[in-house]
């Protein structure tokens, strides 16, 4: 159905009411001129009246002309910029957000438009924000992604690839040594190959955590506290209270994760010492508590020295549609805050898979 215009609105909204009175009032007059040419004599103004009446509808036809003018004039005024908003928010609609439409009059009509470019320059600086977001974002996925191929790189050529020529060059001698050298030889490359698999196995722990499968949280937190204890100062107290056993395979993982990135943190930058972890669960609300004794930072300044740890937390605290607090200051050491609400599926007589 075709719309119809505030042009033709207008029109319509005048036009028919002043046919109606117009066409009224001519019927009035000629019957009052007619009236009164029964009243006169018929020989002395006979031909007036007809003159009058002729007179009367050239008067009402230029009338309406200058009515309708007047309308169509007013009308075409109205609707000209309500048409330049309605062409605006189209455009707004499709991304052109560098929109500025002048205000002609301070109407009804002048605020509107002010209206619409308030509008129009908050959505512009809305998406702004969105595709700063949006870019912070992906440079954080893409630098954490490079971060990590660079850690597995390291590692496998400081580990499995040293450990690999160790066992290379102790094969090439054993063509040059008697029998009772070859076994001991043997026993060394024996422990090469059992180094080997240990370090093949830790790396494969730090991509996916084989024991958050199997095993409850805690267990996979005290796992991950021996062995970064094992390789850096830090002293780790550990305590967990409730029950995690019902937590879901992505709850688990982004919790461990979340750590896994505190601790990385703590031992490249905070130069601590001690570091105190607390996983809390009540009903349906699971807390973490990080805190360490280190040198502590400025958090308005977090972030700017090219760093993604703060950065990364936030991001899996906020897939877990948790709230991450960070409280630090320069020699006072630094606390992290998770609070997660656990929603659990019920049905009747179904059994979920845990981890």
């Amino acid at each position: 159905m075709k719309n119809i215009t505030i042009r033709r609105k207008l029109l319509l909204c005048f036009a028919i009411p002043y046919l109606i009175v117009i066409m009224l009032a001519n019927v009035i007059v000629i019957y009052g001129i007619r009236m009164y040419q029964n009243e006169t004599d018929a020989g002395s103004s006979s031909l007036v009246p007809g003159y009058l009446i002729i007179l009367i509808i050239l008067c009402s036809i230029i009338l309406t002309v200058l009515f309708f003018s007047l309308i169509f004039f007013i009308s075409r005024n109205v609707a000209k910029p309500l048409k330049k908003l309605k062409d605006a928010t189209v455009s707004l609609g499709e991304g052109r957000y560098f929109l500025d439409l002048p205000v002609a009059n301070q109407d009804e009509i002048g605020a509107l438009t002010e209206a619409f470019n308030v509008m129009a320059h908050q959505v512009k600086d809305s998406t702004r924000e969105l595709k700063m977001e949006r870019y912070g974002r992906m440079r954080s996925v893409i630098d954490g992604e490079e971060m990590e191929r660079q850690r597995l790189s390291r590692e496998l050529h400081d580990g499995i690839g040293q450990l690999l020529i160790a066992i290379k060059l102790r094969m090439e001698s054993l063509l040059y040594q008697d029998e009772k050298d070859i076994k001991n030889s043997i026993q060394e490359l024996k422990k090469y190959f059992d180094e080997i698999i240990d370090e093949v196995r830790r790396i494969s722990n730090n991509l996916l955590p084989s024991v958050l499968e199997a095993f409850s949280i805690p267990i996979a937190f005290r796992n991950l506290f021996s062995e970064t204890e094992e390789h850096s100062n830090l002293k780790i107290h550990f305590e967990a209270k409730g029950n995690f056993d019902d937590l879901d395979k992505k709850t688990k993982t982004y919790i461990y994760r979340l750590t896994q990135e505190a601790l990385s943190n703590i031992v490249k930058h905070a130069e601590a010492t001690e570091v105190s972890v607390k996983l809390v669960r009540k009903a349906d609300t699971l807390t973490l508590v990080i805190s360490d004794n280190g040198k502590g930072f400025s958090i308005e300044h977090a972030g700017k020295d090219g760093g993604n740890g703060i950065h990364n937390m936030r991001e899996r605290a906020n897939l877990l549609q948790g709230q991450i607090e960070i409280a630090s200051a320069p020699g006072e050491g630094t606390t992290i805050t998770l609070k997660v609400q656990i929603i659990i599926p019920y049905v009747n007589h179904q059994d979920f898979p845990r981890g």
